[in-house]
């Protein structure tokens, strides 16, 4: 009965707050479109393609799933003072619980990139989106159909006033700086304002409910040991109405040296990554990189009042980047 208790809570809560809250991936880095329209374009290749796809919670109820898809193009303008123009389009849905609720999004962005000297470069973007929000009543169940030992959905559900589709368009903006220290050290920090436009979200036709703004922190930098070992310290912060949400950690990124194997495979690299969402969930990665193509996966172990329930299993992840041309100066890919 008390399992039955927390997740009758457990579903009402995120029934309630999922209106009014975005998405998010653990592997942010990897999901830079959707929470920085100002990181478009910012990568050591000229193009890109990332897709996400993210399931969690298949341990509580049904399985809320994320997937997405993102393209960038990074143009240079002035190859001597690395100025740049990056433009990128992305789309995710999103679906949760049994009533497949959830919401999708296009979007375009495109940023500039103005070299202030040789070691600071500052990013501003700007992007455009249309929402689309879905829910299923048909799948749903309600209090008028337990007959007082089970759920029976022949019988009447006696709700009525609610939208199963509604639509809007958006706007997002964001800046990013990179400071290059020397050879061996960079850094970078940015901040976005995602949903400037006030939306309000209608599945329940007489509801004042609105999409909150949500605003979004990150920050690190990366640090060469050696000729083999890099570590990538990073913090991750966001905010949307009631809700916040810190990720912070470390990647660790491995490059296998070229004279203990064949010369003619180039740039091969392996990471491993610890990170932890505060009060919510360990997170930990592991990622594979040669030439163009990158492929990281990573698990989040539930660690909040949640894992009475999810018994400590949160969400599985995985993201698969290309970046072409390949060029041999670039040393792999930037996202690892």
């Amino acid at each position: 009965m008390k399992i039955l208790i927390y997740i009758s809570v457990f579903l009402m809560m995120s029934f309630a707050s999922i209106f009014a809250q975005d998405i998010h991936f653990s592997q942010y880095k990897e999901a830079a479109q959707f929470i920085n329209p100002a990181l478009t374009g910012r990568f050591p290749a000229d193009h890109r393609v990332v897709l996400n796809y993210r399931s969690q919670w298949s341990s509580v109820a049904e399985p809320y799933r994320t997937m997405g898809f993102q393209y960038d193009a990074n143009i240079k303008l002035n190859r001597r003072a690395k100025d740049a123009i990056g433009l990128g389009l992305s789309f995710y849905d999103d679906k949760a619980g049994a009533g497949d609720m959830g919401v999708g999004q296009i979007a375009f962005a495109v940023s500039y990139t103005k070299t202030m000297d040789s070691k600071n470069f500052f990013t501003f973007g700007m992007q455009a989106s249309y929402i689309y929000n879905h829910l299923d009543i048909e799948k749903l169940t309600w209090d008028s159909q337990y007959d007082g030992s089970h759920f029976d959905a022949s019988l009447p559900a006696n709700e009525s006033g609610y939208a199963e589709t509604f639509s809007y368009f958006d706007f997002n903006t964001g800046i990013n700086w990179e400071f290059i220290a020397n050879k061996t050290t960079s850094y970078y920090a940015g901040v976005a304002l995602l949903h400037l436009k006030r939306n309000e979200l209608k599945f329940k036709l007489n509801s004042d409910e609105i999409l909150h703004k949500r605003y979004t922190v990150i920050a690190g930098f990366s640090k060469k040991i050696n000729s083999t070992v890099t570590v990538k310290p990073s913090v991750y912060y966001q905010h949307q109405g009631p809700a916040n949400e810190v990720i912070f950690g470390s990647q660790f990124k491995y490059k296998v040296d070229e004279s203990v194997r064949n010369k003619s495979m180039l740039d091969m690299y392996f990471t491993l990554g610890a990170y932890y969402r505060y009060g919510d969930a360990f997170i930990f990665s592991a990622g594979y990189s040669y030439m163009n193509f990158t492929v990281r996966l990573s698990y989040d172990i539930n660690s909040s009042s949640l894992a009475i329930v999810s018994k400590n299993k949160g969400g599985f992840e995985i993201s698969l980047i290309y970046m072409t041309p390949y060029k041999r100066a670039y040393r792999g890919s930037s996202l690892l």
